[in-house]
């Protein structure tokens, strides 16, 4: 049996999603206890190397980072099955080795970060309505982020050092409406 390497719920609190380094995994949560059911579908079996997932805020779609295959994976969440449907796969520009991921609380963006190294970027993706990403490019942080989040409002990025112990004061979220799509870079 294979290690969940994360774990989301939707916004209702009716199901669980969990990846591991080769599936996602549905649970339903049974009604009145703490306690998880296997969700009705079998696990989405991906590509080796998953290292964390996250759900858009509203609960419509989850994406699965890929540390080994440097990808990110998005399936839409089916609104009466809850099954998962694969919409697209986006191969990493800058980031290599990903290990977690983020998305911002109005939904718009998602940051990658890096796994180890010295790759001192993170890499923004604005979010599409369908669930899937569009490259922004690279913000680099000055330093080796060891996690990303944002504030409630989803202006402000803030990074803790991997190597210094340390949280690293806020980035601003600059918004750019760039070629008509959505853009942001960490200042």
């Amino acid at each position: 049996t294979n290690t969940v390497l994360g774990v989301v719920v939707d916004p209702a609190g009716e199901n669980a999603y969990a990846v591991d380094d080769a599936n996602v995994y549905r649970f339903t949560i049974l009604s009145g206890s703490a306690g998880l059911g296997i969700g009705a579908v079998p696990p989405v079996a991906t590509l080796p190397g998953n290292s964390a997932i996250v759900m858009d805020p509203l609960g419509r779609f989850v994406l699965v980072v890929n540390q080994a295959q440097w990808t990110v994976t998005t399936y839409e969440i089916d609104p009466s099955t809850k099954e998962l449907i694969l919409r697209g796969v986006r191969l990493l520009d800058f980031v290599r080795g990903p290990a977690s991921a983020t998305i911002d609380p109005t939904g718009k963006f998602l940051v990658v970060k890096p796994t180890t190294g010295t790759d001192e970027r993170v890499e923004i993706f604005a979010l599409q309505a369908d669930g899937t990403t569009s490259e922004t490019g690279p913000s680099s942080v000055d330093h080796l982020p060891a996690e990303v989040v944002f504030n409630s409002s989803g202006n402000r990025v803030w990074t803790s050092h991997r190597d210094h112990n340390s949280i690293m004061s806020g980035y601003v979220v600059t918004e750019t409406t760039a070629s008509g799509g959505l853009a942001a870079r960490l200042v």
